[in-house]
C-alpha cells in the first residue's frame, strides 16, 4: 500500500494545513517540528489510513523523528 505525501497533491493547501510545534527554552525558540500526512494512493482503496510524520528543523537531521 503505497503512501504519498499530501503536500504532493495540494501543495498550497499543505503549506496553509501543515502544523508544527516550537520547543522553548528560557523564552528562547529551541526548535521546530512539523506534522506531515501522507495518504494511501492505492487505486480503488477505500481504507482512510493517514501516516503522520514528524519532522526536525535540525540541521543534518533527514530522517523523521517519529512516525
Amino acid at each position: 500500500m503505497p503512501f504519498v505525501p499530501f503536500h504532493n497533491h495540494a501543495p498550497e493547501l499543505a503549506k496553509q494545513e501543515t502544523r508544527s510545534t516550537i520547543q522553548m527554552d528560557n523564552r528562547e525558540p529551541v526548535q521546530t517540528h512539523l506534522f506531515t500526512e501522507s495518504y494511501c494512493n492505492e487505486a480503488g482503496c477505500d481504507c482512510r489510513r493517514v501516516y503522520i510524520q514528524v519532522i526536525s528543523d535540525e540541521p543534518g537531521v533527514a530522517q523523521p523523528r517519529a512516525s
